[in-house]
């Protein structure tokens, strides 16, 4: 259908897998498995693109973190404290200017 609009290059915002990268122990992650899917889509039509897999928001900590009951401010994250967390600042990480 893009080919048909005459899209010159189409953009996507994709993810992994969590069903294949976890060989299947995790299943339950649409949000990531249906992106996959699209992006296994994409690649197998004509139209030209590009995939762009963003690491974490950095504009989404703001719903994920909470008070604590001693006052404190926790991250709720489900990922263990020893993790590697890469995070992007999408209006400035990926500005033209």
């Amino acid at each position: 259908m893009a080919n048909e609009f005459g899209v010159e290059l189409l953009i996507f915002s994709s993810l992994l897998s969590v069903k294949n990268t976890t060989k299947s122990r995790l299943v339950n992650v649409p949000h990531f498995d249906i992106k996959a899917e699209i992006e296994q889509y994409i690649r197998y039509t004509s139209v030209p693109a590009n995939f762009f897999l963003p690491d974490y928001f950095i504009s989404k900590l703001n719903i994920t973190i909470r008070p604590g009951i001693d006052g404190m401010l926790i991250w709720v994250v489900p990922i263990s404290k020893h993790s590697k967390l890469p995070m992007i600042d999408t209006k400035r990480d990926t500005s033209m200017l």
